[in-house]
C-alpha cells in the first residue's frame, strides 16, 4: 500500500512537472508525436526530478547533484538503446537477433498512429492528378501522414523513370491512411552542397516499419539522439529546476549542455545550434482528434483524478508537437 501510494505521489507530482514545461516541450506522452523511447526517458526523467526535488530530504545542493546523475544515466541509456537498435535495424539481414529482440529495436523506435483517412486536399498537388511532392513539401507532415506518402513518392520516383503514365491517383483512385507505425529514416540527396534545402523535412522522412525490414530504408540515429533524447533531457533539466547556488544568484555547474552531450557522445557546439533553430516539428496536417493524454505517469495507472496539471496538459494540442525550442534552451 505505501508503494502504491508513493507511485501515485509520484506520478501527481511529475505531472506538475511538465505542467510546468508544457510551452516547450508540448503532448510530452502522446505516441502520434514522440517515440516509444522518449516517452520511456521523460516519464524516468520526471521522476527521478520529482523524486529528489520534493519526496527526499537533506541539502538542497546534495538533492540536485543527485538529479543530475539520475538525468545523465537516463539520458545515456537511452542514446544505448538508440545506437543498438539503429545498428540492428540497419544490419536486419545481417545480424542474429532473435525476433523478439528485433521487435523491441522495432517498437522502441516507432511513432504510432491513429490511422486516419488523408485528405484529398493534403494529398494531391495542384493539378489534383497527382500526389504533391514530399521533397518540396513547404510544411512538416505528420509521421503517421508521411510514412504513408513515402510509400506513393516511390511509386510516382519509379514512374517518373521510367517515362510511363501513372494510373493511380491517391485519395481518388483509392483512400490513403496513415501508417500505423513509422521510424524516422535517413533522407537527403546524394549531394548536399549542389541541392538547396526546400522542404523543412529535408534530413529526416517517417517511413513505414515494413520499410525497414524490407531493407529500403535506414533508422536516422542522428536524429533520434538531438531530437528524442538531447531535447528531452535538456528542456526537462533546465525548466525544472533551479540551478541557481542556494540564496545566490550565481548559476551553479552540476547540470550544463556539455555534460550532457559528453554522456551522450554528441557534440555539443552542433548541440547548441540544433536548440537554437528549434527541432523540425511535424504539424501537418492537423490532427481531428485531440491528442491522448496518459491520465498519469505512474505505471500503476492509480492516479485518475481531473488534477489541474493533468486537465491543462490535455488541452495541448499533438499538432504543436514536440519541439518548440526556443533559443534560450542553448544558452541554458
Amino acid at each position: 500500500p505505501n508503494s502504491d501510494l508513493r507511485n501515485v505521489l509520484l506520478g501527481e507530482l511529475s505531472e506538475e512537472l511538465l505542467f510546468r514545461a508544457r510551452s516547450r516541450l508540448p503532448s510530452p506522452l502522446d505516441e502520434n508525436v514522440w517515440s516509444n523511447l522518449a516517452i520511456d526517458l521523460t516519464r524516468k526523467s520526471t521522476q527521478s526530478m520529482a523524486q529528489y526535488l520534493y519526496c527526499y530530504s537533506g541539502p538542497i545542493e546534495m538533492r540536485k547533484q543527485y538529479i543530475v546523475e539520475d538525468l545523465l544515466k537516463h539520458a545515456k541509456n537511452a542514446a544505448v538503446a538508440v545506437r543498438n537498435g539503429s545498428n540492428a535495424i540497419n544490419n536486419m539481414n545481417r545480424n542474429s537477433d532473435t525476433k523478439a529482440l528485433m521487435d523491441n529495436h522495432i517498437n522502441l523506435l516507432s511513432f504510432k498512429s491513429p490511422q486516419r483517412a488523408i485528405k484529398k486536399e493534403n494529398l494531391l498537388d495542384e493539378s489534383k492528378e497527382k500526389m504533391m511532392s514530399i521533397y518540396d513539401a513547404q510544411n512538416t507532415i505528420k509521421f503517421g501522414t508521411a510514412a504513408a506518402m513515402a510509400d506513393i513518392q516511390a511509386y510516382y520516383d519509379a514512374v517518373e523513370l521510367c517515362g510511363i503514365d501513372s494510373y493511380y491517383i491517391p485519395g481518388n483512385t483509392r483512400a490513403v491512411y496513415e501508417c500505423g507505425r513509422s521510424i524516422v529514416s535517413q533522407y537527403g540527396p546524394n549531394s548536399t552542397s549542389d541541392s538547396p534545402k526546400h522542404s523543412p523535412q529535408f534530413y529526416w522522412m517517417a517511413r513505414s516499419i515494413d520499410a525497414f525490414k524490407k531493407g529500403d530504408a535506414r533508422v536516422n540515429e542522428q536524429w533520434y539522439l538531438e531530437n528524442q533524447v538531447l531535447a528531452i533531457v535538456h528542456i526537462l533539466a533546465t525548466t525544472c529546476v533551479n540551478w541557481r547556488h542556494s540564496g545566490s544568484e550565481t548559476r551553479s555547474d552540476l547540470y550544463t549542455l556539455e555534460k550532457l552531450c559528453r554522456e551522450i557522445k554528441l557534440d555539443s557546439r552542433n548541440a547548441k545550434k540544433i536548440l537554437s533553430q528549434d527541432v523540425v516539428t511535424p504539424t501537418w496536417p492537423e490532427p481531428e482528434i485531440k491528442a491522448a493524454y496518459s491520465p498519469a505517469l505512474s505505471d500503476n495507472g492509480q492516479a485518475k483524478g481531473s488534477r489541474r496539471a493533468r486537465c491543462k496538459a490535455r488541452k495541448t494540442s499533438g499538432a504543436s508537437c514536440w519541439a518548440r525550442i526556443g533559443k534560450e534552451a542553448a544558452n541554458k
